[in-house]
């Protein structure tokens, strides 16, 4: 048997179940309208991918700072990150003004910074980010 491709520009499915209708989108929506890489870093200790989607590495560059390596490169460097990130129980005490930040963007790698309000740098528990945009 062969390997090939399917072409298609309208996925249809059947809601019957709910419904009892057809449903369909246009496939560019999806390949559009989807992120092109997700993560959770564990920062405890050894970091680490817990989670991932197009990610192949992670790189703790210090306290707060990791650099995620994609799997596959995005078409350019103005795409969109975000990451968010939940605070460690040694991390907790003061003051809970912090930031995480997409630091610096390339078409291969993101790198992230956390801080306090004051500028402090820290390691969170975990490290959650989404990128949207283009594959290269």
């Amino acid at each position: 048997m062969a390997n090939g491709t399917i072409a298609f520009d309208t996925l249809t499915t059947s809601d019957s179940v709910n419904t009892g209708t057809e449903k369909s989108i246009d496939t560019s929506y999806l390949l559009n309208g989807v992120a092109k890489s997700h993560g959770v870093v564990n920062q405890s200790g050894t970091v680490a991918i817990t989670d991932s989607f197009n990610t192949s590495s992670v790189n703790d560059d210090g306290t707060g700072l990791n650099t995620v390596t994609f799997t596959n490169n995005m078409a350019n460097s103005t795409y969109t990150a975000i990451a968010g990130g939940q605070l460690s129980a040694t991390n907790e005490t003061g003051s809970r003004d912090w930031s995480i930040k997409a630091d610096g963007k390339a078409t291969s790698t993101l790198a992230s910074r956390l801080a306090t309000g004051a500028g402090t740098a820290y390691d969170t528990g975990v490290l959650n980010y989404t990128v949207d945009g283009d594959l290269a």
